[in-house]
């Protein structure tokens, strides 16, 4: 016959008094033979013997069990008082637990004969029944409890609502307070964690001190919280709390709708964001997933800071994201450079909405500029999201918009023009703030002023007159298209001489051969 190795989960004190009969004291055991195997589904025979003052002390009180059936789990509950009493002992109901100290011997034979195999002997931390006078009539609240933990085989008090079945719920934890209701046995809860608190429907307080409220809640971790329904903080002195959250990072903080924070001391908010690496935060929604470089310590490639702005799983997207190294990206997941800008093909439109591009834009009169990358490579400047120019992918030169469709009013310019190019003064100079002595070629904005105001800008909140260079282009071409007219007309001259001194020469050609 297979001896018994182990009979553990012991005690659950229960203080309840009736008028007419006073309850058991409840018990649970799980069954285990010499090799450490569960024996489920299988009759045991058990034997209690309540002894006083110690625990070799003289026994007061003997019963025998009816053979009790183990279930798919291997344990077995039956209630301490209900079983046949020995005539050799006194009655259970005389017993008096208030005197002094009381323990519990437990016989067993898993073959549900009489061979009785004494196992522990566990001191009553609790007054099983409600003999004094303070105790009332259907007491309601929480009962003092002792339960054996199967894994060091020691007994535990906790407290625990009063009425509450203990097959519904795990090894009461060392001085915690379980106020949850157990809907069935399907899995192990309450409050089984030493100071742990378990408060709501179906929850389960595992870890050191951790705290679980709510529905299905579970705090595994130590130093834990998991408040809500179905939140789960699993890593030490994690925190999760509101709806299927998870917080399985040491000291990381799971918020929101089926949030996932991971990572060491990461922090995810909102719903469906994940914080996968150390110290990063998530919050929005469906952010993208990646695969960190360390989830416990600093990796500069790693996020810091990221802002969902995704609808679905297939639809996720980041808004913002920033790396440890500092690198600050919008509506990319990995921005590569300082300041990163990613954006769909569509650049934005006076007609239409299209968000597309970088803007910067003056709030008191609503006046923007717009950058947007092309798919073929040109970078494009937009004023109120009219195109205005590019720069060439190839080159980096800037093309300007010169379409006649956008303009009106057009006018040649005035004749006269090359006689004030001759009046600008080309000059070279060194800026006021340069740091180099390399000198710059150019012309003195009040200078141009006089002569071409239209090509120059005074800029009020610094006090500077700019100057146009491009805009002095058409200046140049119309200064050389008169210089071009006044070159053709003296050329026009020019042949009329040389024609008229190519007859004088004739003539005098002439002449000179006939006086010869």
């Amino acid at each position: 016959m297979k001896k018994l190795k182990q009979i553990v989960l012991g005690l659950a004190l229960l203080i309840g008094y009736t008028a007419n009969a006073q309850q058991g004291i409840n018990y649970k055991a799980l069954i285990k033979d010499d090799l450490g195997n569960v024996v489920v589904n299988q009759n045991v025979r058990l034997q209690f013997t309540i002894l006083a003052i110690f625990s070799n002390g003289s026994p007061v009180f003997q019963e025998t069990h009816d053979p009790i059936m183990s279930d798919a789990n291997g344990i077995i509950i039956t209630n301490i008082g209900d079983g046949a009493q020995s005539l050799s002992y006194g009655a259970f109901d005389d017993i008096d637990w208030g005197s002094h100290k009381h323990y519990l011997r437990v016989g067993i034979d898993i073959t549900g004969g009489t061979n009785f195999v004494n196992m522990t002997t566990t001191e009553f931390n609790a007054v099983p029944y409600a003999k004094h006078a303070e105790i009332a009539t259907n007491v309601s609240g929480l009962e003092k409890i002792s339960e054996v933990n199967p894994e060091t085989g020691f007994s535990q008090t906790g407290w625990r609502l009063i009425g509450m079945s203990p097959a519904n719920y795990g090894t009461i934890g060392q001085n915690a307070i379980d106020l949850s209701y157990s809907s069935n046995n399907e899995e192990l809860r309450g409050a089984t964690g030493r100071e742990a608190i378990a408060m709501g429907y179906n929850v389960g307080a595992y870890g050191y001190r951790s705290t679980a409220i709510g529905n299905s809640s579970k705090a595994r971790g130590d130093y834990s919280l998991a408040a809500g329904s179905r939140a789960q903080a699993n890593g030490t002195s994690s925190t999760a709390m509101g709806s299927d959250t998870f917080a399985t990072g040491t000291s990381s903080m799971a918020m929101g709708d089926n949030t996932f924070a991971s990572g060491r001391i990461s922090t995810a908010m909102g719903i469906k964001t994940t914080a996968q690496s150390y110290a990063e935060i998530a919050i929005g929604s469906y952010n993208t997933s990646y695969v960190p470089s360390n989830t416990t310590d600093w990796d500069v490639n790693d996020r810091l800071f990221v802002i969902g702005n995704g609808q679905s799983t297939a639809t996720a997207n980041n808004a913002v994201t920033v790396l440890k190294n500092g690198n600050f990206g919008v509506n990319t997941s990995n921005p590569e450079s300082l300041f990163e800008i990613a954006h769909q093909n569509g650049r934005p439109t006076p007609t239409n909405s299209n968000s597309n591009g970088l803007s910067i834009r003056n709030l008191s009169n609503n006046e923007s500029w717009q950058f947007y990358s092309h798919q073929d490579g040109y970078l494009e400047l937009l004023r109120n999201k009219s195109h205005k120019g590019s720069f060439n992918p190839n080159t980096g030169v800037y093309a300007t918009v010169s379409d006649r469709r956008t303009k009106k009013d057009i006018t040649p310019l005035e004749n006269g023009t090359l006689n004030k190019v001759m009046q600008l003064n080309p000059v070279s100079y060194i800026m006021k703030d340069q740091t180099d002595s390399k000198r710059n070629l150019g012309l003195i904005s009040q200078e141009a002023q006089e002569l071409f105001p239209s090509i120059t800008h005074y800029i009020e909140e610094s006090d500077l007159l700019t100057l146009s260079y491009t805009e002095l282009i058409p200046v140049l071409i119309k200064a050389i298209q008169e210089q071009q007219t006044i070159i053709d007309s003296q050329k026009t001259k020019t042949e009329s001489l040389e024609n008229q001194l190519a007859k004088v020469f004739m003539r005098l050609e002439t002449f000179e051969a006939t006086n010869n």
